[in-house]
């Protein structure tokens, strides 16, 4: 395209993002210039308002909906959950709300034993972990450390690791149920 054609398309843009604002300005100083849809929108959020008020605002989109059609106003149940959405309209939901467990700061939280430090040198710094160092822990302690290269690996260390820490444990306690061992731990 030679250098009158680019200078073309570049004007055509900004007569048409000029008469699109001339037209969006046309339309916000006279109601009768706005689209069909737009009108009949408008129309219905008062409906929708109403019925929503009308019933202790507790309807859903569904119920709402279901007395618009009893009203005799015909519309898509799918234009009654937009508008809902953009009035922020909701129902209220059945059953009780889901609380997720909130700590109580009165009861005693065992320490950190093992001294976890999530720190970073920077800000946004990527922990990254090509090949994971484990280390080997017997009854006699930290024997010592391997690279793990591939997915097999993976799988025998962390095996050897978790009988390992069973042996351990088992030799630091003696064979006691789970909830006594725990009890032990955080005594210590």
């Amino acid at each position: 395209m030679n250098h009158n054609g680019r200078q073309s398309n570049r004007l055509r843009r900004r007569l048409t993002a000029q008469r699109k604002r001339y037209e969006h300005k046309a339309r916000e100083r006279n109601s009768d210039r706005l689209s069909d849809r737009i009108k009949r929108d408008m129309r219905l959020e008062l409906d929708i308002q109403r019925v929503w008020k009308g019933n202790f605002r507790v309807y859903g989109v569904r119920k709402v909906w279901r007395q618009l059609l009893r009203e005799g106003i015909g519309v898509a149940c799918c234009t009654v959950e937009r508008l809902m959405k953009k009035l922020g309209l909701q129902g209220v939901r059945r059953g009780r709300k889901c609380w997720i467990t909130v700590a109580d700061d009165s009861l005693y939280r065992a320490t950190d034993k093992v001294n976890r430090q999530f720190t970073t040198a920077r800000p946004n710094q990527l922990w990254v972990a090509g090949q994971p160092v484990i280390a080997h822990r017997f009854s006699t302690g930290c024997i010592g450390t391997g690279t793990v290269g591939t997915a097999e690996n993976r799988g025998k260390f962390i095996i050897a690791i978790t009988v390992a820490n069973i042996c351990a444990i088992r030799n630091a306690f003696g064979n006691i149920p789970p909830a006594e061992f725990e009890m032990a731990y955080i005594a210590n």
